[in-house]
């Protein structure tokens, strides 16, 4: 928060406003992290402060920049001198939805962009439907393992009335879609696993064990 040196000093101890301004932008970092926790792990999300571009090995050419986002948030003085304490939280949740969904907005903005360049994309109309869109999707992408060594099945992300389209197409789907669909689940699930077991064999201690 900035004071404006114009405005009349209203909050003369400086030393609560600053701890009132840290203790604030600490409930605010906690509530946005616990939103953000819905879709990125908290052990996967990883912090820098320095500047510079981000990029993965096997995808060079994918380069991921800093982004800035923010939002404003006001509060009627008004609430101030009636201590209306209540408007503070309302203002927290306020911010964090904003802070949020222009976080999602980034989010898979970034996995639109990356599935584009790599070509790792899938057409539900050229597919026929939603089931089979999601049949040709199972056999492109790979499955991910956790810490403890179990496979992470993929996380299908958007509005109801694509959940419910797709809900009613993969009930109605014929058994050898179906089929097709378990078929490619399992092979992928045996694949992460294989995957798993050589890389732990790179570290010393993990060459024997088996998930």
């Amino acid at each position: 928060m900035k004071k404006n040196d114009s405005a009349n000093e209203y909050f003369v101890d400086a030393n609560s406003f600053q701890e009132f301004d840290i203790s604030f932008g600490q409930l605010l970092q906690g509530q946005h992290q616990k939103a953000i926790a819905h879709f990125f792990p908290p052990e996967n999300t990883q912090h820098y402060k320095h500047g510079g571009g981000l990029e993965h090995p096997n995808s060079p050419e994918v380069v991921s920049n800093i982004q800035q986002m923010s939002t404003e948030a006001i509060t009627k003085f008004d609430d101030l001198i009636q201590h209306r304490v209540d408007t503070m939280f309302s203002t927290l949740n306020e911010v964090s939805n904003a802070m949020t969904a222009q976080m999602m907005q980034f989010f898979f903005g970034t996995i639109s962009d990356v599935c584009d360049t790599t070509g790792n994309v899938v057409d539900a109309k050229a597919e026929g439907s939603t089931a089979e869109a999601f049949a040709a999707m199972i056999e492109k992408i790979e499955f991910g393992v956790d810490k403890d060594g179990n496979v992470s099945l993929p996380q299908i992300v958007g509005g109801s009335e694509f959940a419910a389209r797709m809900e009613a197409d993969m009930k109605s789907a014929p058994p050898e879609l179906l089929a097709r669909i378990e078929q490619a689940i399992m092979m992928k699930v045996e694949q992460a696993q294989a995957k798993e077991v050589e890389r732990r064999a790179k570290f010393v201690g993990y060459g024997a064990e088996k998930l």
